[in-house]
């Protein structure tokens, strides 16, 4: 049986539940409420860190976090490309709600053109919600 992973991510959004993943510290993660993506301008002196260029683009998002600040997030990503292509860390960034700018804690993984694949990315701690995961095309 196949699963629409845009319709899991989507009651994902729309849930409220705690999510069973847990930290080494042993503290469950809960899904994050969506950030309204309207009208977003750069943030005023940001940081001018981008994403390496590559062929992922991002087809959903779902941000976790827990009360001590841990940051995750569950990114489905699509190879757009004809061929196989290596997902760095730094392909991937993460901007925060005060303007940081951070690159995910992951080792690199294939995936195969065309192939769309989801994954939990580490963003460590953070003060601040993300408000999207970005690639640069």
């Amino acid at each position: 049986m196949k699963i629409n992973t845009a319709l899991v991510l989507s009651a994902l959004f729309c849930s409220s539940l705690s999510v069973s993943a847990e930290t080494v510290t042993g503290s469950a993660f809960s899904v994050d409420p969506p950030f309204p993506f309207e009208n977003i301008a750069p943030f005023y002196k940001a940081d001018q860190k981008k994403p390496e260029r590559s062929t992922f683009i991002i087809e959903n998002q779902v941000f976790l976090s827990n009360d001590l600040g841990e940051r995750q997030a569950v990114v489905t990503i699509n190879n757009s490309a004809a061929s196989l292509r290596m997902l760095s860390g730094r392909q991937l960034m993460a901007v925060f709600a005060n303007g940081d700018k951070h690159f995910p804690q992951i080792k690199n993984v294939k995936i195969l053109a065309g192939e769309s694949v989801s994954f939990v990315f580490n963003f460590g701690i953070h003060r601040f919600p993300i408000m999207f995961i970005s690639t640069e095309n």
